[in-house]
């Protein structure tokens, strides 16, 4: 008697979560309550509604009425993690955030009609993807993954640099866990003249190269990090170039842990519960929620800002904001003049991911900034950042590892903390690798390492001192100590090794390690018309102190003393070793 007794309460306390489960989901398409009630917190009256449902059926009934949960997705409610963690996902989302192991190819999301501004299917890539176990023909029903085309599509159309006007990207995703077999294929009648694909740290993906008049084919082997592969097609070797395809091969995506929100599949914006009415999804500092999952096939149209200290976003989805124009272009917008379509009460916001204190951001993109990609975070993971903008800073943070950046500003801070695996496409303006820029460099911290990462392309064409692959513009005082470069690939052709041109800062770098360093080919350091022409810096009011520059090859040649860094404007260098 006990245990039926048993029995019966654990259904009837089932019963009532899936009944708070569906109320969610309907909520969240607006098919509960009124839009006015259930997203902006309105008065208006809620009739009564009779909702059954059972666990793994996409079917429920509403006063007595049988429909879909979620219509043609086959969303269904399902338990995760047992009970300590509820809510309705889709089919197609579960198998991607609980497989365990193998290949999730994205599906394209829908409907295509609703994308925001500079994103949509891609008109000129095809790319299929198949575990190298599988010996059976190319079939694009089967092995297809979404591929999309990025490019600056903005109200705002003058603040868009000249070189990136009509500029493109590709961009595919698959997630795997064991080693697959890529192949693109052109599809706009182009044809291949010449091709690379990069890093060249990926040994097996040149070994296993193959390519024809219009498709290449490679393998990649799967990893606990995310890997980036640059298909360069009839591609200049230095400045910018369009229409490159960037295909991510990533660690099997997983379910945060906690109270999760789940964001729906398709595209999320301000007629949705979570978001404002300026488009931002806001987690406030008492939240009942601990993490965020946005799916691989969900778009935010939008922004996110976390308050709640110790979240996580995770997913494999995209957060966009090409909605907004430039969020610098008043000239007093340090004065609490940020654009009010941003923030209402002009304060300074300026990443479209912004995060709060121990938290965590894995596996999502985010493309056309109105200012910074990421800020606020301690760590980044597997995440990928594209912005055309002036100032769109790819990532601010303390950890930074398997993560992608494609920016037209810095794509990494890296005065503290741990950066590895990483690989960066730098655009016309800002450095993959940035100490920092006009602040106190002991503010800054120091003890920062940076290993293992891939610079593909540098687009530079100008002498600017924060273009180069290491630079500072610290312009204040402190010292920064202790900052290691190991095992950093430079593919192509770029303008210029260093650039610490610091010479007004009155701190002091020190003990600073350069190793296993590969550069493929000597930069440029063009010459210009005025006279003037690039060059390297090693510039310091407080001096320069225990540098090691140790097996830097740069161009095939071995770095074995200064003049080797020639042309170099230098200043207060003290001991320097090379090896």
């Amino acid at each position: 008697m006990l245990k039926t007794k048993q029995r019966c309460l654990k259904t009837i306390v089932l019963s009532l979560l899936m009944v708070c489960m569906v109320m969610v989901c309907l909520m969240q398409q607006g098919n509960l309550f009124p839009r006015a009630y259930a997203s902006k917190g309105g008065n208006a009256e809620v009739e009564e509604t009779a909702m059954e449902l059972q666990i793994n059926n996409p079917a429920m009934k509403i006063n007595g009425i049988e429909k879909e949960i979620d219509p043609g997705k086959g969303t269904a409610p399902i338990l995760v993690n047992g009970t300590d963690r509820k809510t309705i996902i889709s089919n197609q989302q579960s198998n991607n955030i609980n497989a365990a192991q193998g290949l999730i190819r994205f599906s394209v999301v829908e409907p295509q009609s609703k994308y925001p501004r500079g994103l949509k299917v891609s008109e000129r890539y095809r790319v299929l993807v198949k575990p190298v176990s599988d010996n059976t023909p190319w079939d694009t029903s089967a092995h297809l993954t979404a591929t999309y085309d990025a490019w600056p599509d903005y109200r705002d159309p003058e603040h868009t640099p000249r070189a990136y006007v009509d500029n493109h990207v590709h961009i595919a995703q698959v997630d795997a866990s064991e080693r697959v077999r890529v192949r693109v294929e052109l599809i706009d009648e182009s044809v291949i003249d010449t091709i690379k694909l990069k890093p060249s740290r990926y040994t097996e993906m040149r070994s296993t190269q193959e390519n024809g008049q219009n498709w290449v084919e490679f393998e990649i082997d799967a990893s606990v990090f995310t890997k980036h592969v640059l298909v360069e097609i009839n591609a200049p070797e230095q400045g910018p170039y369009s229409d490159g395809l960037v295909i991510f091969v990533n660690p099997i995506s997983k379910m945060p842990k906690g109270n999760v929100l789940v964001l729906p599949s398709g595209i999320v914006d301000s007629s949705h519960p979570a978001m404002n009415d300026i488009n931002a999804i806001i987690i406030e500092e008492d939240s009942p929620y601990d993490a965020m999952y946005i799916p691989q096939d969900t778009i935010v149209d939008g922004r996110i800002q976390v308050i709640k200290k110790g979240f996580k976003i995770a997913g494999r989805g995209m957060v966009i904001g090409s909605r907004w124009k430039w969020g610098r272009r008043a000239e007093d917008w340090r004065e609490g003049n940020y654009d009010r379509e941003i923030s209402p009460d002009g304060s300074i916001l300026k990443p479209i991911v912004k995060g709060s204190e121990n938290m965590e951001v894995e596996g999502i993109t985010t493309i056309h900034p109105y200012h910074f990609n990421y800020e606020g975070a301690i760590s980044y993971t597997n995440a990928k950042a594209f912005g055309w903008r002036f100032t769109s800073d790819a990532f601010h943070g303390t950890i930074i590892r398997g993560c992608f950046a494609r920016v037209n500003d810095d794509s990494t801070y890296c005065n503290k903390g741990v950066i590895e695996h990483c690989t960066i496409w730098a655009m016309q303006n800002g450095s993959p690798f940035q100490l920092g820029w006009g602040q106190n460099a002991a503010n800054a911290g120091g003890g920062t390492r940076v290993t293992a990462c891939n610079i593909v392309r540098g687009d530079w064409r100008t002498n600017n001192a924060n273009n180069a692959v290491f630079s500072s513009r610290l312009g204040c005082n402190g010292d920064l100590k202790d900052v290691r470069f190991e095992d950093i690939r430079v593919d192509g052709t770029v303008s210029r090794f260093i650039s610490y041109a610091m010479a007004k800062h009155t701190g002091k770098l020190e003990n600073f390690v350069f190793k296993n360093i590969w550069f493929e080919n000597a930069p440029t350091y063009k010459s210009f018309e005025d006279g003037s022409h690039i060059t390297n810096f090693l510039q310091c009011g407080g001096g320069i102190e225990g540098f090691v520059f140790d097996n830097v090859v740069i161009g095939g040649k071995k770095i074995r003393s200064i003049d080797d860094l020639e042309p170099l404007e230098q200043k207060n260098i003290g001991k320097i070793t090379f090896k």
